[in-house]
């Protein structure tokens, strides 16, 4: 199912700017993005491997700002549901997933 975004975050990963494409995948992942920077960042860190701590902590610190977001777009999103009074909504939701 996710064969093609696989393939196109690992071409990433020979690209010119690929550290900023990391970042970004990192970030994304810790929210909301299907396919862990792993799948990038192990490529780069073989091919260069005096930049291996260079990527791992711009991977972490870019996938630790990505979960503080996420954090905050979880507390927004209750918000908005109290707001709009869409609790029933939201359980119902809830036990789908549980489901």
């Amino acid at each position: 199912m996710f064969k093609g975004l696989y393939d196109s975050v690992v071409r990433l990963s020979r690209h010119r700017h690929a550290s900023k494409y990391l970042a970004i995948v990192s970030f994304a992942e810790s929210s909301f993005f299907p396919v862990p920077p792993d799948v990038m960042l192990a490529p780069m860190v073989l091919s260069n491997r005096k930049r291996a701590w260079y990527l791992a902590g711009l991977t972490t610190i870019a996938s630790v700002g990505g979960g503080v977001c996420g954090y905050f777009l979880g507390e927004f999103g209750e918000w908005l549901v109290t707001i709009y009074g869409a609790q029933a909504t939201l359980e119902q939701a809830q036990q789908w997933f549980s489901d």
